[in-house]
């Protein structure tokens, strides 16, 4: 026992250095044993959670897709902006719809359209006529752009048995006039957009 205290006095260094390797060594255990514990129970609850929530819907998708299209997708337009597009989209929408023919479909200052191009007019057209869709001006949105004289739409469009039809637009306030740019949902026949 002797020879082993002088051995350890004359050592100490190499005595301290070993139990530090060793006391470091079981805390690193200790430490990944707890993490992987952790990662375990945050998988379980991810997977729970992702089980437990529902999938999203076809309509669902493209009404993301058509809002995520805009330059401010959450940002609403003042309510002075509101009411200047409002009624304006309705009047578009009225001259579209009281049309049947799809070679009347042009834009001019009346029908507030004079920006659109007549192929996404005519889209529009196709959706309500040949379609069956109507359009639904209490869920339209307006919504910041990122120009001062542009609000940006969302319109959309119902058909009683299918899924919705969304239509993006900028609104030029200066001019009052509608560019219908995108639409996005099923397919209604129409070669543009």
């Amino acid at each position: 026992m002797k020879q082993l205290l002088e051995l350890i006095k004359s050592n100490w260094l190499f005595v301290i250095l070993g139990l530090l390797v060793v006391i470091f060594a079981v805390i690193g255990i200790v430490r990944n044993m707890s993490v992987k514990d952790e990662n375990s129970t945050k998988t379980s609850q991810t997977q729970q959670s992702s089980s437990s929530s529902k999938e999203e819907t076809e309509d669902e998708k493209n009404y993301r897709k058509a809002k995520l299209a805009l330059d401010h997708p959450y940002s609403e337009a003042s309510q002075a902006d509101k009411e200047a597009a409002t009624p304006n989209v309705t009047i578009a929408m009225d001259f579209i719809t009281s049309h049947n023919n799809i070679d009347d479909m042009k834009g001019s200052l009346e029908n507030h359209l004079y920006m659109s191009q007549n192929p996404m007019i005519q889209t529009v057209w196709i959706a309500i006529h040949s379609n069956g869709y109507s359009y639904d001006p209490s869920q339209l949105e307006v919504l910041k752009s990122d120009s001062s004289d542009v609000v940006q739409l969302l319109m959309v469009f119902k058909k009683d048995g299918a899924n919705k039809v969304y239509f993006t637009a900028n609104y030029n306030t200066t001019v009052n006039q509608i560019q219908v740019t995108r639409y996005f949902g099923g397919p209604i026949g129409a070669t543009y957009g």
